[in-house]
């Protein structure tokens, strides 16, 4: 993002800089006899100061550095620096926001909804910077696209995750068709590979007596040995009867 201080302001020596641009890295400042880099770590906060004819952008530094003021600017151009300064500050840690959500959405695993809510608390300042709006503000085009998708996953993050989950369920039951159908020495209905497939952190199964909530279990059991996310014994199973136990 690169803007020009006013011609007016350089021409009555309201400023010495003829250029002001953020990147990624941090400042550049620009004068006649060359340019001044300031690196983001080494800012603190940065003061808006509006003024008559122009507006000056205070870089304060950590304490006990004096604050590097930057006047001479337009009022739009300051505006644009700074929402500019936040969102490319914090370009690294909004890719990484991104970047965690198609890791879990690409996972050949169930994208259960535990792993949507750490996600956002996680990644809460940066989703609340991507919310902001950089309209006007010239950016990477792939830093514009993570700050789209973060906003896109926190606001729709729910829906997006259940139709990834439907498709993932649907191809997983047509991959273990066989097993499920003979597994056990009988198939498993519908409702208990789906029962199986679904992987939230806590499945409720509702059904009558007789009507095979023990084999869901068993099944769900080989199923979790079969593609390998857990050993026998990292496996724990409680139930009523002895029977059920066996």
């Amino acid at each position: 993002m690169k803007v020009k201080t006013g011609f007016w302001a350089r021409l009555l020596g309201v400023t010495p800089f003829t250029e002001v641009e953020v990147s990624e890295h941090g400042w550049t400042l620009v004068d006649w006899g060359g340019e001044r880099r300031i690196n983001h770590p080494h800012i603190a906060s940065i003061l808006h100061r509006a003024g008559f004819f122009w507006d000056r952008l205070s870089l304060e530094g950590h304490s006990p550095s004096p604050p590097f003021e930057v006047p001479g600017l337009a009022k739009e151009s300051a505006r644009r620096l700074l929402i500019a300064h936040v969102a490319l500050r914090h370009g690294r840690v909004i890719r990484a926001a991104a970047r965690d959500f198609h890791r879990m959405w690409n996972a050949d695993s169930y994208f259960n909804r535990q792993a949507l809510d750490v996600w956002r608390i996680r990644h809460a300042p940066v989703l609340k910077t991507a919310a902001m709006s950089f309209d006007g503000v010239s950016m990477p085009a792939g830093l514009v696209k993570a700050i789209q998708d973060c906003r896109r996953f926190d606001q729709e993050g729910e829906s997006i995750r259940c139709a990834r989950n439907e498709e993932y369920v649907a191809r997983e039951q047509a991959a273990n068709a066989a097993w499920f159908a003979g597994s056990l020495g009988y198939p498993l209905t519908i409702g208990q590979w789906q029962a199986i497939l679904h992987d939230e952190d806590n499945n409720l199964v509702v059904a009558g007596a007789g009507t095979g909530k023990t084999s869901t279990v068993v099944g769900k059991v080989g199923y979790v040995l079969r593609k390998g996310w857990a050993k026998p014994s990292e496996i724990l199973l409680l139930a009523f009867t002895k029977k059920a136990a066996s």
